[in-house]
């Protein structure tokens, strides 16, 4: 049997590593909840970026440069663009 101040020792120590591991699983969470994010937030840009490029295709192919233009300043009048071309 260790002697107490070594057994308190050991005690100490195997609390460190506890925490030490705690903050590496954590770390390890975090980092991952970070690309996550990051992915998820790449590929919501892409789809917003194809919907709107979607929407000015079909504007200049049916002519409607007006509309185009007026849907680049007006966010309301954009989505209506979207419904109606469903979008």
């Amino acid at each position: 049997m260790p002697s107490a101040p070594i057994a308190e020792m050991d005690y100490l120590v195997s609390q460190v590593k506890d925490r030490a591991e705690v903050t590496k699983n954590y770390m390890k969470k975090w980092d991952y909840e970070l690309h996550l994010r990051r992915d998820i937030t790449e590929e919501v840009t892409q789809q917003i970026t194809e919907r709107i490029n979607n929407l000015h295709k079909k504007l200049i192919d049916d002519g409607r440069l007006d509309d185009l233009t007026k849907a680049v300043t007006d966010k309301d009048y954009q989505q209506k663009l979207f419904e109606e071309y469903n979008l």
